[in-house]
């Protein structure tokens, strides 16, 4: 099976991302907890678990929506 090239692209790049935002949340949850007056870790859980809950509702619907639209919306994702 032959994958197109810019799909390993995005691909590759998306896994960056995601991973980079790995390294990221330990520091966000080290600045919440300590600079934040009353932060504290179930903050910090309960914003992350937020976050990704709004994405997962959203991440559906906008993807077929940019599927009818034929790409003219990628902007938006």
């Amino acid at each position: 099976m032959k994958i197109n090239n810019l799909i390993k692209i995005l691909t590759f790049s998306d896994i960056l991302i995601v991973s980079g935002w790995g390294f990221v949340n330990p520091i966000f949850a080290v600045f919440v907890t300590q600079q934040v007056k009353g932060g504290n870790l179930e903050l910090v859980g309960l914003a992350t678990a937020t976050f990704l809950v709004v994405r997962s509702v959203f991440l559906v619907p906008f993807g077929r929506l940019i599927d009818k639209k034929r790409g003219r919306l990628m902007i938006l994702s």
